[in-house]
C-alpha cells in the first residue's frame, strides 16, 4: 500500500508539473516563427489597465495589439518599463518581416499594406504604453 501510494504521488507531482509547463509562454520570446503567427498566445499573473496605460505581472507569449490595414502613415509613441523577465514590441509587415521598436515615437510608412504590432514577453513585470495616430488612404 505504502509503495503504491508513492507511486500516485510520483506521478501525480509529474501530470502537475507538466500543466505548468504548458501555461509557460516564455519559450516564444526568440521564436520568429511563432512572433509572426497570426494567433497570439499569452498569460498574465496580472494585467491592469489598458494599451494606453497598463501594468502587468509575469506576461510571457504574443499578443497583438494593433492589426493595421488601408492605412498610409502610422504614428506610434511607445514608453515602457521592465523591472523584470524581457520583453519587446514587434512591428510586423505583410512579408512577415519583424522590426523591434524602441521606446520613442516611429513613423512608419505602410502604403495601405496588412501590418501588425505585436508586445512579446518572457515572464516580464513592468509597465507599458503606447499610442496611435494615423493617416487613412484616401483611394
Amino acid at each position: 500500500m505504502k509503495k503504491y501510494l508513492i507511486v500516485m504521488c510520483v506521478v501525480l507531482g509529474l501530470l502537475l508539473n507538466g500543466c505548468v509547463s504548458l501555461n509557460d509562454k516564455g519559450y516564444m520570446y526568440d521564436n520568429d516563427e511563432l512572433i509572426v503567427d497570426e494567433g497570439d498566445s499569452f498569460t498574465y499573473r496580472s494585467k491592469v489597465g489598458t494599451y494606453e496605460d497598463l501594468d502587468f505581472e509575469d506576461f510571457s507569449g504574443t499578443e497583438t495589439v494593433l492589426s493595421i490595414e488601408d492605412i498610409d502613415v502610422l504614428y506610434v509613441n511607445i514608453d515602457f518599463t521592465i523591472d523584470k523577465g524581457k520583453f519587446k514590441i514587434v512591428f510586423i509587415d505583410q512579408d512577415n518581416e519583424i522590426i523591434i521598436l524602441d521606446k520613442g515615437e516611429h513613423e512608419v510608412v505602410l502604403d495601405g499594406e496588412f501590418a501588425r504590432i505585436k508586445l512579446v514577453g518572457a515572464h516580464a513585470y513592468g509597465h507599458f504604453n503606447i499610442s496611435f495616430d494615423e493617416l487613412i488612404n484616401t483611394d
